[in-house]
This record gives structure tokens, C-alpha cells and sequence, in this order.
């Protein structure tokens, strides 16, 4: 196959993984692309879409697997953390007694603030966040995203997380250190790993992340609940290591 063909490859890999950013997917850990209640990912995964409205199990149009609840990209969308308080815990009490008033089901509530629903991190008692309504959006974290991405252009659909990409993906990639702005490729996938030495001598990893590079020096990223999918500049420096597809996948 020629470079030519491979190169286009890669750039369609590129394509899919920034229309998400476009049009804003979400981060929800364990989530694979999956569309929440319907399923597209590349596993199943059971991410509903609850619609509960009490206030003390709040998923007002979001996402949740388990009892894990999507953020809906709040730090982009004129969302915010609930700050602690008696005036707050009215407010959204008052939120929810004015909309079930209204005797609509509570995936036709109407939003809180802006664009944006409340929804808890996880159960009773736990932070309340006020984000964008997660229907129609898929939802990725940060290796999936790359994962999901390599797998809708070539024909082997890939599975792997940090570590296992940061020593070839089992053979789908050679190793590399991360590329100087030069030498990067379409596609290219970079890693951050953080290690320390615990108390009985053994290396753990204390953080991870990865994310996919595209040629003109942008990181294509699910970088968190705050933001979703996003492209941000490449800085080498803020990565440990990388992995190039190798061109007989292509």
C-alpha cells in the first residue's frame, strides 16, 4: 500500500475523532462512543439516560454508568459546580417542584440555568453539577476516544488502555518518544504516565491519560468531565511517551 493511501487513512482516523470535538461529545469514564440509552459504542456498556428529578438522585438529561453521572461538559457550556449552601439546595429544590408542576415527564424539564440541567457526580449526598443535556452525544473517556476513532477507519478495532499503548498496543504500534512538532504523523498517539515507588518497593501508576496528535500539532483529547472532547495545543513536554499505527495496518 502507498503512503499515499496510508496518509489518507490517517487522516480520516483524525476526522472522526475531531468531529467529536465539534460537536462536543462528553467524558464519562468506562463510556466507549456509546450514545446514552441507545448503545454505537464499540462494546456494550449500559449508559442510561435516568431522567430522575428527585433531589437526591438528580440526573436531569444526563448520562450515568452505574451510579457514575455525566458532567455534560459544564465548564464549557455555562455550567458550574453547585457551591455548598442553604441558598443553593433551595434554588434547585425550587427548580424541581416548578417543573413537576408543570406534569411533564422530566426528560422534558426545562433547563435549569441557560443551555444546563443539575445532575449529582454519583448519589445522595454527593456535589451537584450543572451541565448541558447529554441526549444525543456520545461519550467517551480518554482511551476510548483514541481506541473508538482508530477503529471507525481500519479494519482492527482496538481496546487498549494507557499502559498497553505505551508499549505498542500490542503490536499495532512501534514506540516512541513523543515526537518533536516536526516529526509528528496524522494519528500518532501520545501518553502521559505518572509512577511512584510504594512502601514495599513496587511501582505503581498514580495518574494516566492519553490522547491522539494531529500533524499540524494539535492534541485531540477526552480530557475530562469539565470539557468533554476537546483540541488543544500539542506541548511535548506535557508527555511521557507515544505509539505510531504501524503502516501495515493501513
Amino acid at each position: 500500500m502507498s503512503e499515499t493511501v496510508r496518509e489518507a487513512k490517517r487522516v480520516a482516523i483524525i476526522a472522526v475523532a475531531l468531529n467529536q470535538a465539534y460537536i462536543g461529545a462528553h467524558y464519562l469514564r468506562g463510556s466507549v462512543g456509546n450514545f446514552p440509552g441507545l448503545g454505537g459504542g464499540y462494546k456494550n456498556r449500559d449508559v442510561k439516560y435516568p431522567n430522575e428529578g428527585s433531589y437526591n438522585l438528580l440526573a436531569v438529561r444526563a448520562a450515568k454508568i452505574g451510579k457514575l453521572c455525566c458532567l455534560g461538559r459544564y465548564g464549557l457550556v455555562g455550567g458550574f459546580p453547585v457551591p455548598p449552601g442553604d441558598t443553593w439546595k433551595k434554588s434547585i429544590e425550587d427548580y424541581i417542584a416548578r417543573e413537576e408542576a408543570r406534569g411533564v415527564a422530566v426528560s422534558q424539564w426545562a433547563p435549569y440555568i441557560g443551555v444546563c440541567y443539575p445532575r449529582r457526580v454519583k448519589e445522595k449526598g454527593s456535589s451537584i453539577y450543572i451541565g448541558e443535556s447529554c441526549e444525543g452525544k456520545r461519550h467517551f473517556d480518554c482511551l476510548s476516544l483514541v481506541n473508538w476513532a482508530i477503529g471507525q477507519i481500519l479494519s482492527v478495532q482496538p481496546e487498549y488502555d494507557v499502559p498497553v499503548w505505551e508499549k505498542g498496543a500490542k503490536g499495532l504500534a512501534t514506540v516512541m518518544d513523543p515526537p518533536k512538532a516536526s516529526e509528528i504523523k496524522n494519528a500518532d498517539v501520545v501518553v502521559r504516565i505518572k509512577r511512584k515507588t510504594n512502601d514495599d518497593g513496587e511501582e505503581e501508576i498514580t495518574s494516566e491519560h492519553m490522547a491522539m496528535l494531529t500533524r499540524d500539532g494539535y492534541v485531540i483529547e477526552a480530557s475530562g468531565a469539565a470539557s468533554g472532547v476537546v483540541v488543544t495545543p500539542y506541548k511535548r513536554e506535557e508527555w511521557t511517551g507515544a505509539a505510531r499505527i504501524r503502516d501495515g495496518y493501513f
